[in-house]
């Protein structure tokens, strides 16, 4: 598979970061019969909280992404969580991709 084919995209709540929690809920929970839900390990996905979805599509379909969550307002620290790439897309180089753009958007916005 070429990688150009592949598009890092940078998401506020959207139906994109939807279909990115449902992967998300997959690949770390319920393929291994673990977990209760989504909203219960990570309420903030769910409370307001100011999240930032980066996620990688191949056409229309997300294959992977991660979420930011700033730590808090005042301090320029994020949490990065549930890096996550589906399993059959897995060797490609799409984590380095989109660590690369993660790098940089927390360059961007999160520089003291």
């Amino acid at each position: 598979m070429n990688l150009e084919n592949f598009k890092i995209d940078i998401y506020k709540k959207s139906l994109a970061s939807n279909c990115f929690i449902q992967l998300a809920w997959t690949e770390f929970f319920s393929s291994r019969q673990r977990g209760v839900s989504i909203s219960a390990h990570f309420p903030w996905l769910y409370d307001g909280s100011d999240v930032t979805y980066i996620l990688i599509s191949n056409n229309s379909d997300i294959v992977g992404g991660l979420v930011i969550k700033p730590c808090d307002r005042n301090v320029s620290v994020a949490h990065i969580a549930l890096v996550c790439i589906e399993k059959s897309y897995r060797g490609l180089g799409l984590f380095d991709k989109l660590m690369n753009v993660t790098i940089d958007y927390c360059n961007e916005r999160f520089r003291a």
